[in-house]
């Protein structure tokens, strides 16, 4: 069987998650003659073919020592049910790494549940730091006093994005300068990547400033801003309009505190004016 053949197959069936009757439908129209049995073993000698290269690949990502973990829901046919469908996840690890061969390796391994005990399984012996996205369970993954738990900021952006839309209490003037500090940490991060980008001499020199930062906070880390204190429990924003939804005024501070602009329409709404960029969740 030519390799440009398999090739075709594992494609159609990973990437554009044929199954292995529309493979064969479509195949069968050009005088082909594919059958099921065939393709799952055909897929069968391919995952024994790749099985070391997949192995190299997962230990190249765990040894860079700096690792982003996700998980991706995928919907499968659950043969417990017949024409129904349930969720397993595709957990994505990807490297970090200044080394321009190992910098974004993929490492990806499907499981048929989200639960954080298959990750743990894998980052058992894993030293470095660990990135998510935040998600119950997976700040617990590694060795204690082995693995630095880093969160995403992206993530952390939108709660406060939600609460000035959706207008709460303390979002005007009491959350409005997290966004301005999250704002100015992203056009700086950008910033970084472009001159990376466009200079590639000056990449070691990120690099270097990269590793003096982190050394630095992990010193003497940032104090946290100082906030306008919230208003008491029970008691009515003074910039709150009793119809439940912000004021004119309300608006106006959260425009000047997030650099907004106001898109016309019904109602008061805000959007940040600078888009995030650079952002890894």
């Amino acid at each position: 069987m030519p390799v440009s053949v398999v090739a075709h197959l594992a494609a159609a069936h990973y990437s554009e998650h044929l199954p292995f009757y529309r493979l064969e439908q479509p195949l069968a129209r050009t005088g082909v003659t594919l059958a099921r049995s065939t393709q799952v073993a055909l897929r069968t000698q391919l995952d024994a073919l790749v099985a070391p290269l997949v192995a190299h690949l997962k230990t190249a990502v765990l040894a860079s020592g700096y690792v982003h973990l996700d998980a991706t829901p995928v919907d499968v046919c659950d043969p417990a049910r017949p024409g129904r469908a349930r969720e397993a996840t595709l957990w994505a690890y990807r490297a970090r790494s200044a080394d321009p061969a190992v910098e974004g390796l993929v490492w990806f391994e499907y499981q048929a549940s989200k639960s954080p005990a298959h990750p743990r399984a894998v980052l058992a012996d894993y030293r470095g730091v660990l990135q998510t996205d935040g998600a119950a369970g997976l700040d617990t993954l590694g060795a204690p006093n082995e693995v630095t738990h880093l969160a995403c900021w992206a993530h952390a952006r939108r709660r406060f994005i939600q609460a000035l839309r959706l207008g709460e209490s303390r979002a005007g003037p009491y959350r409005a300068p997290y966004l301005a500090q999250l704002d100015r940490l992203f056009r700086l991060d950008a910033r970084a990547r472009r001159i990376a980008q466009a200079h590639p001499a000056a990449a070691a020199r990120v690099a270097t400033w990269r590793a003096r930062f982190e050394a630095r906070e992990r010193a003497h880390p940032s104090p946290t801003p100082s906030l306008p204190a919230p208003p008491p429990t029970g008691s009515r924003c003074p910039r709150r309009a009793r119809s439940g939804r912000p004021s004119a005024t309300s608006s106006r501070s959260a425009l000047r505190w997030t650099g907004a602009s106001r898109r016309p329409g019904r109602g008061s709404t805000t959007t940040p004016s600078s888009t995030p960029s650079g952002r890894s969740s």
